[in-house]
Formats: structure tokens, C-alpha cells, sequence
């Protein structure tokens, strides 16, 4: 029965990460994926199943369209819904701002980046990243603060 105001079918069963979740054959599915099959058809490989309706759970056909995955992403990007934290709000960050300071600074003094990646816990990658900045592009150290005030 679709959501009066939104003419949404949601999904009332298990879910993940916010989607309906069915298993079949043995295999956990996206609910949408599932409802698209069977009400509109094939989904061809590679091709993602999107909502119109920007409703995770709704599983109304008539709000579903295909997309590729960069049309996953303009539709993300258009719906204010891609989240992208840097710095220290990223999940996976290791360093600091402060971290990240102090890296530069020392490289530019004669440190190596090989001893300030054992000593951060990172790869010598990232630390030549980080000073050529590449890496946390968005932190400034303090000769550049003052540049810009």
C-alpha cells in the first residue's frame, strides 16, 4: 500500500544501511533491486537501481529508474545527499591537523620522510603527499595563515 503523501511503498522488513534488505536464493538483497525485477524487468550487470523518490526503503516501481554508477553519483550530488568529511572528520584519518603541520614542517627542516611515517604510523606515500599537498590540501600552516589574513 503506497505512503499517501509520498505515494512510497515502504519496505516494513529487514533492512541495511537504511535499504530494504530480502534474502533469496540463499543471498541477501536490496529490496528496490528485487522490486525492480520483478515489476519492470532485468537489471542489467554493472547497473545500479535508484530511487526517484530519494527514499531508501520505498520499493514502488514507478520510483525506481537504472543508473550507472556515475549516475549514481550527479543524483547523490544533486540530492545534497554525498557526504564527503576530510581531514580528521574522515572515518579512516589517522593524523591531526596538528599531525599534519608538523610533518611538513619537519620534512622542510631535513627529516625524512621514511622516520615521520614510521613515527605517524603512515606510509612514506602519504607523508610526500601530505608535503606536496596532495593530502590535506585544506591545512594550512602558520607562515600560510598569516599570508592570508
Amino acid at each position: 500500500m503506497p505512503e499517501p503523501n509520498t505515494g512510497c511503498s515502504l519496505w516494513t522488513g529487514a533492512t541495511t544501511r537504511g535499504y530494504g534488505s530480502v534474502r533469496r536464493h540463499g543471498r541477501a538483497l536490496y529490496a528496490h533491486r528485487v522490486a525492480y525485477e520483478l515489476f519492470v524487468g532485468p537489471i542489467p550487470d554493472g547497473m545500479h537501481v535508484l530511487h526517484h523518490c530519494d527514499t531508501p526503503p520505498c520499493v514502488n516501481p514507478e520510483h525506481l529508474f537504472l543508473g550507472t554508477d556515475a549516475d549514481n553519483i550527479q543524483d547523490m550530488d544533486r540530492k545534497g545527499r554525498r557526504v564527503t568529511r576530510k581531514g580528521e572528520l574522515h572515518p579512516r584519518a589517522r593524523l591531526t591537523e596538528d599531525d599534519v603541520r608538523t610533518i611538513r614542517s619537519r620534512v622542510a627542516a631535513g627529516e625524512t620522510k621514511a622516520s615521520l611515517s614510521r613515527e605517524h604510523g603512515v606510509d612514506e606515500t602519504t607523508v610526500g603527499r601530505i608535503v606536496c599537498r596532495k593530502n590535506w590540501a585544506h591545512v594550512h600552516d602558520e607562515a600560510n595563515r598569516e599570508a592570508e589574513a
